[in-house]
């Protein structure tokens, strides 16, 4: 996509910023890829001047970032207009962009600015707070690079289980599975058969985890 031609013509109108998420020690701005939402490469969003999203395509093609460029840049700082201007529709709608987009330091700022934001239907609450709940589990998970800290994150994740606060698209396995690999340490049976029962209900996704917790629960009851 970026050796083609239509790219060239399309940066002619931004600012370009390149990144490359290298793991390398020392390396600037290790985590700038989960920051801003991505998931894999090639990655394209467009940003402010003070480095948050603010368009993002649908698929990384040309021809979704043109329109993204095109469209949803432009939409955004009409929201941002109106909103200023005291328009509650565009209030709600511009902080449900905003959470989507990782505007706020933490997902517990997010919780206190939405109680806040007045109109919200209970149905849009529940869909911001899920994608709060990703994002606080994405964090979590993108410190986890050996066993040992799998372990931990399985700690780190059991205030948001005892919430209720449990992801549900594809990090899913992955919080169960580190809820599993700590009761497993902590050879705490039950927590354990919870993460497997977890794990099963995320369907062919969970299974690459699954035999690793079950071997443990056997072994602690033996």
């Amino acid at each position: 996509m970026f050796s083609d031609p239509a790219f060239a013509e399309l940066a002619e109108d931004t600012v370009l910023f390149v990144h490359v998420t290298s793991h390398l020690p020392d390396a600037p701005h290790p985590d700038l890829l989960r920051q801003k939402g991505g998931r894999a490469f090639p990655y394209v969003v467009f940003l402010d001047a003070t480095g948050n999203v603010i368009a993002k395509p649908k698929v990384q093609t040309l021809d979704a970032l043109r329109e993204a460029l095109e469209r949803d840049v432009q939409e955004y700082r009409d929201l941002c207009e109106l909103a200023a201007s005291g328009d509650a529709d565009a209030v709600r709608r511009l902080f449900a962009l905003e959470v989507e987009f990782q505007h706020f330091a933490d997902p517990e700022q997010a919780r206190a600015a939405m109680a806040e934001i007045e109109g919200l239907s209970d149905e849009e609450r529940a869909r911001l707070e899920q994608i709060l709940v990703e994002q606080e589990f994405n964090a979590i998970l993108g410190r986890v690079t050996t066993e040992e800290q799998a372990v931990e994150a399985g700690r780190e994740s059991l205030p948001m289980l005892e919430a209720g606060r449990i992801p549900k698209g594809p990090n899913a396995p992955y919080f169960w599975a580190f809820v599993g690999a700590h009761a497993a340490a902590k050879k705490d049976v039950e927590l354990l058969e919870r993460a497997i029962s977890g794990l099963r209900e995320t369907g062919t996704a969970g299974e690459r985890f699954l035999g690793r917790l079950e071997r443990a629960l056997g072994a602690l009851r033996r």
